[in-house]
C-alpha cells in the first residue's frame, strides 16, 4: 500500500498554472466526482488532512502550497459551504469581517485555515471560458493588469479579499535565502535586509520598481503609484502596460492634473527629473540583450545634451511616442514635448500644448493614419 499510495495518492484531477502576474490558480479536470473525498488522500491514503496551517512554513513557495493544499484535497467541495451538520467549512474563517456589516469581508484572515487558500485559487472550469486555467496560462502582463488591478492602485497596500494571492506572487519572486529558504503564506515575502518573513506592502518593494525582472514587474503591477506609473515626469522607464503599468494609470486623476501642469516647452538639460529618467534608462539598458542594450545606453548618454538632439538619434526609430522604439521605454514626450511635436490630447504629451488645428504636411497625416500613437513625427512641425 505504501508504493501504490506514494505513486498515486493525493488529489489526481487537477491541473494549475500561474498568469504572467505570478497569480497561480487551479481547476478540477472534467468528470472529477468532487462531490466527495476520495480514500486515496497524500500522502497516507487516509482521510483529507487540515493539519496544515497559513503560518506554517513548510519550505515551500506561495505557489508550491497552493498545490500542495490542493493535492491533500482541500479544495473539494467538503471545505468550500457547509457540512452535513450545516456548520461552515472553508468560508467563513477564510476573511476578517467588518463588524458593524458581518456581511463584508475586509480582507484574508492571516490565521485562516489552510483549506482557505484551496478555494480562493480554484476556477470553475479548466478550459472554456475568461476564468479558466488555460486563460490564466495565456494571461499576457498588459491583460494581468486590467485583471488584478485595473484601477492603477497600490493593490500590495489594500486589504480586501484578493490580498492574500497578491501578497504571495510578490513574495514568489524575491529570494528567501535571507529567511532561511522559506516563508509562510500569512508572510510570504522575505526582507532581505532584516532576515524576516512579513506580509509585504508598497513600501518594502519599492526598492524594486526598477527593476527589469519578475519582483520589478510585480511592484509596478502591485505599486504603481509607489513606481510612478501615474506620474508622467516620474524617473520610471519601464512604464508600459507590457512592464506592469496599466493604460487606466494614464486615466487618474493624479495623472492628469499633473499632465495639466506640465508646460509644453523641453525641460532643460539639467533638468533633475529629465536626468534621473535617463540614470533607470542606462541601468535597466544594461540588463536587456547585448546589441539591444549596447545602443539603448549609448542613446542615454547622448541624451544628456538635452532634448535638442533627439531628431539626430532617431534613425529608424522615434522616441517621441509608445512603442516607437526598440525597448520596451516610456516616450521621451513628456520631457521633450517641443522637439516631439505634441499637440494637446495627443498621448503621452502634456495638455497645455496648442491644439491641432490642420496637419502640418502629408508625411504627417500619413504616419497619423497608420497609428503611430497620435503624435507625427519629430520635425513635423
Amino acid at each position: 500500500l505504501k508504493t501504490v499510495y506514494a505513486l498515486c495518492a493525493g488529489e489526481l484531477d487537477f491541473i494549475y498554472a500561474s498568469d504572467a502576474a505570478g497569480i497561480v490558480a487551479w481547476a478540477h479536470t472534467p468528470g472529477a466526482r468532487v462531490d466527495r473525498l476520495e480514500e486515496r488522500n497524500f500522502p497516507d491514503g487516509g482521510g483529507a488532512h487540515t493539519d496544515l496551517a497559513m503560518d506554517a512554513n513548510m519550505d515551500w513557495s506561495f505557489r508550491e502550497f497552493t498545490v500542495q493544499t490542493v493535492l491533500r484535497q482541500l479544495g473539494r467541495d467538503h471545505f468550500i459551504g457547509v457540512d452535513a451538520a450545516g456548520n461552515a467549512t472553508c468560508y467563513h474563517d477564510c476573511y476578517l469581517w467588518d463588524e458593524n456589516y458581518p456581511e463584508n469581508p475586509l480582507g484574508s484572515n492571516p490565521a485562516a485555515p489552510a483549506c482557505c487558500l484551496a478555494t480562493k485559487t480554484k476556477l470553475p472550469v479548466a478550459a472554456g471560458g475568461s476564468w479558466s486555467v488555460a486563460q490564466q496560462q495565456q494571461r499576457s502582463v498588459a491583460d494581468a493588469v486590467i485583471t488584478w488591478n485595473p484601477g492603477c492602485e497600490d493593490t500590495l497596500d489594500m486589504q480586501f479579499e484578493l490580498d492574500l494571492q497578491i501578497r504571495g506572487a510578490v513574495g514568489d519572486a524575491v529570494s528567501r535565502d535571507a529567511c532561511g529558504g522559506s516563508c509562510p503564506p500569512s508572510e510570504p515575502f522575505c526582507d532581505a535586509a532584516s532576515g524576516l518573513c512579513i506580509a509585504p506592502g508598497c513600501a518594502d518593494v519599492a526598492r524594486y520598481c526598477h527593476d527589469n525582472d519578475d519582483i520589478g514587474l510585480r511592484a509596478r503591477l502591485f505599486c504603481p503609484r509607489t513606481c510612478g506609473c501615474d506620474d508622467p515626469r516620474s524617473s520610471l522607464v519601464l512604464a508600459n502596460p507590457d512592464q506592469g503599468c496599466g493604460r487606466n494609470c494614464m486615466r487618474t486623476g493624479s495623472y492628469m492634473e499633473r499632465l495639466q501642469n506640465v508646460t509644453c516647452e523641453d525641460v532643460p538639460y539639467n533638468d533633475t527629473a529629465y536626468n534621473a529618467f535617463l540614470d533607470n534608462w542606462e541601468s535597466v539598458g544594461w540588463t536587456w540583450p547585448q546589441d539591444f542594450a549596447a545602443t539603448a545606453v549609448k542613446l542615454s548618454v547622448e541624451l544628456r545634451w538635452g532634448c535638442w538632439v533627439l531628431p539626430w538619434l532617431l534613425g529608424a526609430a522615434n522616441l517621441c511616442v509608445e512603442g516607437g522604439a526598440y525597448w520596451p521605454i516610456r516616450p521621451l514626450s513628456y520631457f521633450c514635448p517641443a522637439t516631439c511635436g505634441c499637440r494637446a490630447g495627443d498621448p503621452h504629451c502634456p495638455l497645455t500644448c496648442p491644439a491641432r488645428d490642420s496637419l502640418p504636411n502629408a508625411d504627417c497625416a500619413e504616419d497619423l493614419s497608420i497609428g503611430n500613437g497620435g503624435v507625427c513625427p519629430v520635425g513635423a512641425w
